[in-house]
């Protein structure tokens, strides 16, 4: 994982948490910045100019083309279910659960979420431009794309046990809340 320039602090925070549930067999395999959903094609016009002898035509880009480029995609194991995720198709509210996740049939059974990881401060209009980017996929492609903070996400399940200490790993993080164990959120504590 160390191998992995993370694009801000959060994402590599949720990396330490997918990290311990990849170790924990909860996780299959993640992948940071999976391939990017292409949202819409560029638009280009031509014109024509006279010149001295003949006509030419002129194509410039009107419109450049949009993609939205997901933070993480999670493949579940079967041990997952209904403890991060829930599958949509049984009783119950799926929405319940810390993770989102859809079926993929690629041969095997294979759950995914795919999630973007955002800071606990709006920098830059960045959830405002997740809204817009979060619909448009779901629009183009019925993929739902998940907004995950980590520090909240660490309050209500559990705290990755990297995340316990500083980031230059010096002193005991501080935190407004108890942390837990994934142990102690498995076992209900």
């Amino acid at each position: 994982m160390s191998e992995i320039t993370f694009d801000s602090k959060e994402e590599t925070y949720f990396a330490w948490y997918l990290h311990e549930l990849k170790e924990a067999g909860f996780i299959l395999r993640w992948k940071y910045q999976p391939k990017p959903f292409k949202l819409a094609d560029s638009v280009k016009y031509s014109f024509k100019i006279k010149l001295k002898t003949k006509t030419k035509t002129i194509k410039k880009t009107l419109l450049k083309p949009h993609q939205y480029q997901a933070d993480f995609l999670i493949v579940w194991s079967d041990k997952a279910v209904n403890i991060f995720f829930k599958n949509p198709s049984d009783y119950g509210d799926p929405m319940k659960l810390p993770f989102v996740a859809r079926y993929v049939d690629l041969g095997l059974e294979c759950w995914q979420s795919i999630i973007d990881v955002k800071g606990t401060f709006n920098r830059n209009e960045s959830w405002t431009k997740f809204s817009v980017a979060q619909k448009w996929v779901w629009q183009k492609y019925q993929i739902y794309i998940q907004k995950v903070i980590p520090g909240m996400m660490f309050k209500e399940t559990f705290t990755p046990k990297r995340y316990l200490f500083t980031d230059k790993k010096v002193r005991r993080r501080r935190f407004n809340y108890t942390p837990i164990s994934l142990h102690q959120f498995l076992n209900g504590e």
